[in-house]
């Protein structure tokens, strides 16, 4: 498996600290940041474009269902 197979239009790719591979990656879809809240974490997730929108809506659905 090579790099360019985790950026398939049906894969979903998760990147720790995406500015050390800027230039290089594709445009980001879905922002998630998570913070430490009382020694607990609270995870905020921001669609950033249409296909974004798109997954988050998915997911939505799917936790619903």
């Amino acid at each position: 498996m090579g790099i360019r197979d985790y950026f398939e239009n049906d894969s979903l790719c998760l990147i720790e600290w995406p500015e050390m591979g800027q230039g290089c990656l594709p445009q980001v879809d879905v922002n998630i940041y998570i913070d430490l809240v009382r020694g607990g974490r609270k995870v905020s997730i921001e669609a950033i474009s249409d296909k974004g929108i798109n997954a988050l809506k998915s997911l939505d659905q799917k936790l619903a269902g």
